[in-house]
């Protein structure tokens, strides 16, 4: 894994993420800002290596990484273009009758919302509980 202690021209300095990921990132970026928008074409990869001064090789490797995430596709012969984002999922609910998870038996609600809050907030989003106060019948 290609590690750099310095950053790539033009992007944010990171010390310990590969150079791959920090091209992937920094796309993926101009894509969320509306720089790239959907359906646009993005530069070459020739043109990117250039601009950031790295292998084209990387930036091949990182539009790869993006198209297999789902942010590019690339038609041969053509180029590689945004695609158009699908909405964001927003809310996550989960309903629990009875106690919830107050009761002794919900050890697996329990676990369940352990792990979801986890690998929500590891994917940067946030979490929230709310619970519902109408009665079960």
């Amino acid at each position: 894994m290609d590690i750099r202690k310095r950053s790539v021209k033009g992007l944010p300095a990171l010390v310990a993420k590969p150079i791959i990921q920090q091209v992937a990132d920094h796309l993926r970026e101009h894509i969320l800002s509306g720089r790239f928008a959907a359906n646009s074409r993005l530069p070459s990869n020739r043109e990117l290596a250039v601009h950031l001064s790295i292998p084209r090789s990387t930036v091949n490797a990182a539009v790869s990484l993006l198209a297999r995430e789902g942010w590019l596709r690339s038609l041969h012969g053509s180029g590689t273009y945004v695609r158009e984002r699908p909405p964001q999922l927003r809310t996550i609910a989960s309903y629990f009758y009875g106690d919830g998870l107050c009761a002794p038996e919900a050890r697996f609600y329990r676990a369940l919302q352990q792990q979801l809050q986890s690998r929500i907030e590891a994917a940067g989003k946030q979490w929230s509980v709310w619970t519902d106060p109408r009665p079960t019948d």
